[in-house]
């Protein structure tokens, strides 16, 4: 891979993996018509990423497999930047349908291929981490009634506040949400 790249790394996957998920979450800001309310989507969010970095951790610190650019990191299998991907293009695709999807994978895919461009993981990495994705995404929605009827989701009027965070420490940004049920 190091032809390829003539020795350097380009590190847009770190930021891009997130895209749609921000676009799942705040799409519909635009102007698109969405199947849930935004507290059903953050709800259904929720549960997808959980499932999704529980599954990606759980394999990840049991399979052990080195990474191509460093064999005594063993956190290759599966790509959470790959699952992250495309649990957020699956939700996006659930919710807005194809046009929408067609672009989401194509971000997630772009993700996939820049772990591997990266050097960072192997084929099968990022492959098991998009089914891992797509599968939470759709476990996440399957559930989302439940946690409707559970949480009272579907109550046009709550209190929510968003507040962006910032830390100089690490320089991270971050978001801090809170909801009134």
């Amino acid at each position: 891979m190091d032809q390829w790249r003539g020795g350097k790394r380009c590190s847009i996957d770190n930021g891009l993996q997130y895209v749609s998920i921000a676009a799942y979450l705040g799409i519909d800001f635009l102007g698109l018509k969405a199947k849930h309310n935004l507290l059903q989507r953050i709800a259904s969010s929720a549960t997808s990423y959980t499932i999704m970095i529980t599954a990606e951790q759980c394999i990840k610190r049991h399979v052990e497999e080195g990474r191509p650019n460093s064999p005594l990191a063993f956190t290759s299998f599966p790509s959470g930047h790959t699952a992250t991907a495309f649990t957020g293009a699956e939700l996006l695709r659930i919710e807005y349908g194809g046009g929408i999807g067609i672009a989401a994978y194509t971000f997630a895919t772009g993700v996939a291929f820049m772990r591997i461009f990266n050097d960072r993981h192997w084929l099968n990495d990022v492959l098991t981490g998009a089914g891992i994705g797509i599968l939470s995404a759709k476990i996440g929605q399957w559930l989302l009634p439940a946690e409707t009827r559970l949480f009272r989701l579907d109550k046009a009027k709550r209190n929510m506040s968003v507040t962006p965070t910032y830390s100089p420490a690490d320089n991270h940004f971050g978001m801090a949400m809170s909801v009134d049920f």
